[in-house]
């Protein structure tokens, strides 16, 4: 046995395959898709890509954009350069880059820059960008702020691509195209602002109340995977303005049929609004736990405290189960409700479910 230290030259660790390379060019020339390649290929991929530009794969250069081909009606992903790319590019060049003009034209934010390379070579290019939201409503404070960076970043990013040979189009061009993050399997993840604006987006301009969420998953589930469990976390933290990180959590929980690891989220009011609960070990086919269910949503002193004059008071709007008899107080209401949109679920034996909206 030797102690002796082998010596690993740092540039070796982000030197590619060079089959997984060849193979992964092959398919991507053959299809422009980079979609279900193996983890092995995609990564040799985005390493030779970086290595042929001579830029740094440790500053991730490059993303993942998946758009809509109207040519094969399907989705097709595919590497793009971001800032960090055009930067390096700009830098390695030594591509001079100047700003021409801004100024706004109608809705329209407008920027042209002009490059300079050490030949003396010179070009110019334009980036407009709309300054009104999905609505047509202007843009205002820090939105407003994003979209006239984002101009910038766009005309300095066409014209260091173009002055170096690499006229792709803009994201912003492709149809239906958004960045993703690829997992090693060559999945698709999306991010929590994509999960939420897939729900956002199921009724464009509502602001009302958001419904609470109560979420159960078993890991050890091979029919849906428990990794959508994340991924749910993700989507509805994300469309009830709440951080990943949640308020408190819990292990070894015994309900009815099962034991559970829990997290819960409460806003800005001390209210529970989102739950996650893991069986471990647990499999696809879960007992539904009815009781546990009934005390998220129930009216309960915890969720619709009463009042003066009110048994239970419900100020929020959303669902709530009426699991059993309301013991009444003298001179007080049962159920008082002060907010609208709200569902009432009334419990019955042997009848299911009464629904009484107001």
């Amino acid at each position: 046995m030797t102690t002796e230290l082998v010596h690993i030259d740092p540039d070796d660790v982000a030197m590619p395959d060079a089959e997984s390379a060849r193979s992964a060019l092959d398919h991507y020339l053959g299809t422009g898709d980079l979609g279900g390649l193996p983890s092995a290929q995609r990564a040799a991929l985005y390493l030779e890509v970086c290595r042929s530009l001579g830029i740094n794969p440790r500053t991730r250069p490059l993303d993942w954009i998946e758009f809509y081909d109207p040519e094969t009606k399907g989705k097709k992903l595919v590497l793009y350069p971001n800032k960090t790319c055009t930067d390096q590019l700009a830098y390695l060049h030594k591509i001079r880059v100047r700003l021409v003009e801004e100024k706004t034209v109608g809705t329209l934010f407008k920027v042209v820059v002009e490059g300079t390379m050490p030949d003396g070579r010179q070009e110019t290019n334009v980036a407009y960008l709309d300054l009104t939201d999905a609505q047509g409503q202007p843009l205002r404070g820090q939105r407003y702020g994003n979209a006239l960076m984002k101009c910038h970043t766009k005309a300095k990013r066409r014209l260091v691509l173009g002055m170096v040979g690499m006229s792709i189009p803009d994201d912003d061009s492709l149809p239906k195209a958004r960045r993703v993050y690829v997992d090693a399997g060559g999945n698709v993840i999306k991010t929590a602002q994509q999960w939420g604006d897939l729900v956002r987006n199921m009724y464009p301009g509502y602001t009302g109340h958001r419904p609470r969420i109560q979420l159960y998953h078993g890991d050890n589930d091979s029919t849906i995977n428990y990794k959508n469990m994340g991924e749910s976390i993700e989507e509805w933290t994300n469309v009830l303005g709440l951080p990943m990180t949640p308020t408190s959590t819990d292990t070894g929980y015994m309900a009815a049929s099962a034991k559970f690891n829990r997290q819960f989220w409460k806003n800005s009011c001390g209210q529970n609004v989102l739950e996650a609960w893991t069986a471990p070990g647990a499999t696809h086919s879960m007992t539904y736990e009815e009781l546990e269910m009934l005390k998220f949503f129930g009216l309960n002193a915890a969720n619709t405290p009463g009042d003066a004059d009110s048994v239970f008071k419900i100020t929020q709007s959303g669902s709530y189960y009426l699991a059993g008899n309301i013991t009444g107080v003298s001179a007080k209401y049962g159920v008082e409700i002060a907010a609208s949109g709200v569902t009432l679920l009334r419990r019955q034996p042997h009848r299911g479910q009464q629904l009484h909206e107001f």
